[in-house]
């Protein structure tokens, strides 16, 4: 094999005295936001603060939330018929509205997820749909058994925990029906 120096598998490397013009130079990467997925989180005119993940789910057990105000039931919310709720005060969007004014118009989201376990009889994986709560980066925050959730994080929530959004007095039990019957 005959090889010179400055070419590569028979062809010759540029050199100003072969062509004349150098080489087109080439388009460097724009990796900014474009905002050409925008479009997919508009809903009714209302840019949404939260995409559904892939493990979104719709719950096979019915869950509800009892609304207490002042130690009364105040509300039931039956919270089994889609695999995400939106809570806030923006009526076009919310799912479930918040009308306290301590609470953000997209202010927090009830997720199921499919979680996947091991601890099956033969350490195989075990599926389960549970409830998450996800708080949007609320002004004020959202409250699970009265300690802050972390914001932009997915915390499972467990039947009988109670949640609070902003500074709003009203509290959501969460149970399922069975557990409901119990009581």
């Amino acid at each position: 094999m005959n090889r010179t120096f400055g070419s590569s598998w028979g062809r010759k490397s540029w050199s100003p005295s072969s062509t004349g013009s150098p080489p087109p130079e080439r388009e460097v990467p724009n990796y900014e936001q474009s905002g050409a997925l925008m479009g997919d989180k508009l809903y009714k005119g209302v840019s949404l603060q939260y995409a559904e993940p892939p493990e979104a789910r719709k719950p096979e057990k019915s869950y509800r939330f009892y609304v207490f105000k002042d130690g009364d039931i105040a509300d039931t919310l039956t919270l089994d018929q889609q695999p995400t709720y939106l809570f806030g005060r923006d009526r076009t969007v919310a799912d479930v509205p918040l009308d306290h004014p301590s609470c953000s118009k997209q202010h927090a989201v009830l997720q199921y997820r499919l979680v996947v376990e091991e601890g099956g009889m033969f350490g195989e994986p075990v599926d389960r749909i549970a409830p998450f709560i996800y708080d949007l980066g609320s002004a004020n925050g959202t409250q699970l058994n009265g300690e802050k959730v972390p914001v932009r994080e997915y915390v499972e929530l467990k039947e009988k925990d109670m949640v609070t959004f902003g500074l709003s007095s009203r509290e959501y039990l969460l149970l399922t029906d069975e557990e409901a019957k119990e009581l």
